[in-house]
């Protein structure tokens, strides 16, 4: 089973859409790459998922469980959301190649955010046999 906090962006595809800004003398390794601005991506992704499944905030469970059934969608958005926030950084204004590249990831991003929405995440309420309540999460 996928975890979520295990999801990575791709290093291949981060380096060669921007070999000119993530050069291999600042970012010499895929490991360095994979690195750059993760744990803000990963936090991207977190704020997204909530905001588009209307969640006050999903568990680890719940993360998990997504991440498990839509790892490849998942890594994708995270190598974006990470782009992003690096030429965010890195912007150097308006005609800039940097803000370019910031406005296209920032996009791009919101392209597959949109896919979360259809993320099925139904809460099931239930009664275990001494009548305390509990919650499980049914991803489909």
């Amino acid at each position: 089973m996928a975890v979520f906090n295990d999801l990575e962006a791709d290093p291949t595809q981060m380096r060669e859409e921007n070999v000119f800004f993530l050069t291999i003398d600042d970012y010499p390794t895929d490991a360095s790459l994979i690195a750059l601005k993760r744990e803000a991506g990963l936090k991207g992704l977190i704020s997204s998922i909530n905001s588009e499944k209307f969640l006050t905030g999903a568990t680890d469970e719940i993360l998990d469980a997504l991440a498990d059934k839509y790892t490849d969608l998942l890594n994708q958005a995270l190598t974006y959301k990470q782009l992003e926030l690096f030429f965010f950084d890195t912007n150097g204004g308006e005609e800039s190649q940097t803000y370019y590249r910031w406005e296209y990831y920032k996009g791009m991003y919101a392209k597959l955010e949109k896919r979360f929405a259809s993320f099925n995440v139904d809460e099931i309420t239930s009664d275990d046999k001494t009548g305390t309540t509990f919650h499980s999460y049914k991803i489909g």
